[in-house]
């Protein structure tokens, strides 16, 4: 995980550094997932957000399902069940335009977010 955050943080300077928002706006959403495996929710899911919305900007849908992932699995982590669903509902709906590698992670993702709930 630290060697995670460390590249992350790396990225992130170097994408800033050269103006790649595209590639800050990952760097970003990476760094959210890292929090979230630390048990950091709130900031997770507000960095995670944000470089969605970062890369939207862009005007890039490239990698949108693993995104969506990540942000599945910090709603997941924190507890926030009912939101995770919402988003990997969203994530598989990105799926069905053509974008079919996360497809596996997805289900893996709902399985586990039904399972906390029934909890």
């Amino acid at each position: 995980m630290a060697l995670t955050e460390e590249r992350t943080e790396e990225a992130l300077a170097l994408a800033e550094e050269h103006g790649f928002a595209q590639w800050a706006a990952y760097g970003k959403m990476l760094k959210g997932w890292a929090l979230a495996q630390r048990g950091q929710g709130s900031s997770a899911i507000e960095q995670i957000r944000e470089g969605l919305a970062a890369t939207r900007q862009t005007g890039a849908r490239i990698w949108e399902p693993f995104f969506l992932g990540l942000l599945t699995e910090a709603f997941a982590l924190a507890g926030r069940i009912d939101e995770g669903l919402k988003i990997v509902s969203e994530a598989s709906e990105t799926v069905a335009s053509g974008e079919k590698m996360n497809d596996a992670e997805l289900h893996r993702l709902r399985g586990e977010l039904i399972r906390r709930s029934a909890l």
